[in-house]
């Protein structure tokens, strides 16, 4: 089973039951961006992109949640300044 595809459907059942910007979508987006990044080399500027909206995303809800000090929300903002590398 690809994981890649259960993270989506996870993601979109996440969304429907807490919400679009709830934390709970936040983790998991945070899980489907991990395994974006070490599955696939992101080699095209597509999926790059599509992976930093991801990212920006998770990051948005977490400064909601618990503040841009949170350890969430530095791992994420780390996590994106190495794909930006």
């Amino acid at each position: 089973v690809d994981c890649e595809s259960m993270l989506r459907v996870s993601l979109l059942c996440v969304e429907h039951q807490f919400g679009r910007w709830s934390i709970e979508m936040a983790n998991e987006l945070q899980k489907y961006t991990d395994v974006l990044m070490e599955l696939d080399p992101l080699n095209s500027n597509k999926k790059k992109e599509d992976v930093l909206k991801l990212l920006d995303d998770a990051l948005l809800i977490y400064r909601i949640h618990y503040g841009p000090w949170s350890s969430g929300y530095k791992e994420i903002e780390s996590k994106k300044l190495r794909l930006l590398e």
